[in-house]
């Protein structure tokens, strides 16, 4: 065959291709020696003006493109090869075509020319469709990471492949710290299998998600409630690729429920105490009236005379007992004064110095200007005597006590925080020591009846639970704060009040009251 017609050939293969071909010179004019004619129907110009302009190419490249485009082709210089660029041209009408530049770079037969022989593709929908792509990953990206509740993407081994700012701020940990970590690492020992049979059930298809509440453990070691949602991600056959998992945390909400209970047992038990209280308080009037009357008939050396006082004895201390119930269901009948909390740790302090001993040092640190309350003195002073006597048993080796009062005002955020707050202006009472410390489950106990940590018997377990009536019954809220070997903290908050302060000296003594031989009959309704 002629080479003329070896050329012709050649060159009707070149036109069929579905892309554009082209020959190009490297040395020299760089001038094109052929382009196929399809380069019309890609960018408007014909295969004539290409041939005949040597500069259109490189014009036609998009400016945003044309300076990374020369470097690359400075970089691979005249070196024989292929190549492959992506960039930008410019059809006539001014839309860009993004287009593949694949060849390979080669001399002539003689050693003295250095051409480029390629084809054109127009990938401008690929291009369109990866940039359609980065922006929906952008967008996730960025939903994903501004997303308040804690989220990670999970393999379906378990481990997390990518965690949010939610979720590191949530547990404490950083991205690296939580990469290829699971969640079972992360959860409370006794909540590690709450959710095995739900994960069971989505790997295998019967689900495509569940929700369950669990426990889980942050990096400085603070235990969390959280709400788990886990959803399954399948591929396009329905297998499954990797899960998404979100942690709602809900330790506050937990805090509040557990207060809300806390409340209404309270209640309950008050309110059967109170029951109990009233109609012991009836009985034991009987018998301290009985024995009065068979003290009063007996004679002077009769041997009874003894047993009867110790009867009378006992039926007092009972009568106290029915008192601290009373305190506990806010039922006791109170003296309220106006009065300050300043004077009444003042004239307390000698007497709390006596009962904590020489090993424990008592500091109070009492607010200038402090506002007045209304509350019955004696009751206060004696709630004051059962937090510091719980505080000293706490600190059997020495230690520090601080009496603390303050002017503070509950803004409409406390609510949130602790139930049944009215926001307000208060007096702040804290009794704080450096003793043992508490744990949860104790806090959660320390205000019931007859519960209490102290040998048996070393305790009624009526201190706190009088302490906690007195405060509700004035209209206040206590709180505590505690962590094992960190000490506690009782937080008192009386309303405060404007009134003038009452008198709180002790009354004259009065004459003794006229005797009569009438009987008086007393209903109880």
């Amino acid at each position: 065959m002629p080479i003329s017609e070896g050329k012709n050939l050649c060159r009707n293969l070149w036109d069929q291709i579905p892309a554009v071909t082209y020959i190009q010179r490297l040395c020299e004019d760089a001038r094109a020696i052929y382009v196929s004619p399809l380069i019309e129907e890609m960018l408007g110009f014909t295969s004539a003006e290409w041939l005949s302009d040597p500069g259109l190419w490189f014009r036609q490249i998009h400016p945003d493109d044309r300076e990374r485009v020369a470097a690359e082709l400075c970089a691979r210089g005249d070196r024989a090869g292929v190549f492959q660029h992506e960039y930008r041209l410019l059809a006539r009408n001014g839309h860009s075509v993004w287009v593949c530049d694949k060849g390979v770079v080669f001399r002539d037969e003689v050693g003295k020319s250095w051409f480029a022989e390629g084809i054109l593709s127009d990938i401008s929908r690929r291009k369109r469709a990866e940039q359609t792509l980065q922006r929906n990953e952008a967008k996730f990206r960025f939903i994903f990471e501004k997303l308040a509740v804690g989220t990670a993407l999970v393999d379906m081994q378990g481990r997390i492949m990518e965690s949010n700012q939610a979720l590191h701020e949530m547990l404490g940990y950083s991205p690296m710290e939580l990469s290829r970590r699971t969640f079972a690492e992360l959860t409370h020992p006794d909540d590690a299998m709450e959710d095995t049979n739900l994960y069971r059930e989505l790997v295998t298809g019967q689900s495509d998600h569940y929700r369950v509440e669990k426990r889980f453990m942050r990096k400085d070691g603070e235990l969390i409630w959280a709400h788990l949602n886990v959803s399954l991600v399948q591929g396009a056959e329905g297998e499954p690729q990797f899960t998404i998992q979100m942690l709602e945390d809900t330790t506050e909400r937990k805090r509040l429920e557990n207060q809300f209970l806390q409340s209404q047992k309270m209640e309950t038990v008050g309110r059967f105490a109170g029951g109990i209280a009233h109609d012991l308080n009836n009985l034991l009037t009987i018998v301290r009236g009985y024995s009065d009357l068979s003290l009063a008939a007996l004679k002077e050396n009769d041997p009874v005379i003894g047993n009867i006082e110790e009867i009378k004895r006992a039926t007092a201390r009972a009568s106290e007992l029915t008192h601290q119930l009373l305190a506990v269901s806010c039922r006791q009948i109170l003296d309220m004064k106006v009065l300050n909390l300043n004077t009444l740790v003042r004239n307390l302090e000698k007497m709390l110095r006596r009962v904590l001993g020489e090993d424990i040092e008592l500091n109070t640190l009492l607010a200038e200007n402090l506002g007045t309350v209304k509350g019955d003195v004696g009751r206060i002073e004696q709630m004051i005597l059962n937090l510091v006597v719980n505080a000293k048993d706490a600190m059997p080796t020495g230690g520090k006590l601080v009496i603390e009062t303050a002017n503070v005002e509950l803004d409409a955020g406390c609510p949130r925080s602790h139930v049944g707050v009215i926001p307000g202006r208060y007096v702040k009472l804290a009794v704080g020591d450096t003793g043992y410390g508490m744990t949860s489950d104790v806090m959660a106990k320390i205000f019931e009846p007859f519960f209490t940590t102290k040998e048996k018997g070393k305790g009624t377990g009526l201190g706190l639970s009088t302490v906690y009536g007195l405060v509700n019954q004035s209209g206040g809220h206590i709180w505590v704060y505690s962590e094992p070997g960190q000490g506690t903290t009782f937080k008192i908050h009386l309303p405060r009040v404007d009134n003038e302060l009452d008198d709180l000296s002790s009354p004259e003594e009065t004459r003794p009251m006229p005797q009569g031989h009438e009987t008086v009959l007393l209903v109880d309704r």
